[in-house]
């Protein structure tokens, strides 16, 4: 049975006295622990309050797969406000997929979002501006 690798980092953000939890985190390779990470860990730690939350970070899945479209019924994919003319993020030389994301909850909402070519990584840079 294989055991989890990954970690996820939270911070806590003070916009005027709003705080802001945003989450950071690299999901595995295999697809039944990123599934299980994602039902069991990452939607009840985001759901567990009220708070305006940010996930982001490389989920090693496509929009079409399972994890991603769970996490759809409770975050929006920032992707939606895309105005750029990129739509994947790896493999950073040629992308084909998007494997990289940026999930709001229901406090926030995305005015813009951008996938920029840059050679630092295997995965291309997302930012989005979000509305607090």
């Amino acid at each position: 049975d294989p055991k989890p690798q990954r970690v996820m980092m939270e911070v806590h953000l003070d916009n005027n006295g709003q705080i802001i939890r945003f989450f950071n985190t690299h999901l595995e390779l295999n697809r039944s622990l990123r599934l299980e990470q994602i039902k069991d860990f990452i939607v009840p730690l985001i759901e567990s309050s009220d708070t305006p939350a940010i996930l982001a970070g490389d989920f090693n899945e496509t929009p079409e797969d399972l994890g991603v479209k769970y996490l759809t019924h409770y975050l929006t994919d920032s992707f939606i406000a895309n105005s750029g003319l990129l739509i994947h993020t790896f493999i950073s030389n040629q992308p084909t997929e998007r494997m990289d994301y940026i999930f709001l909850n229901e406090g926030l909402q995305a005015l813009d979002y951008r996938i920029q070519y840059a050679e630092a990584s295997d995965h291309l840079p997302v930012f989005s501006k979000i509305l607090i």
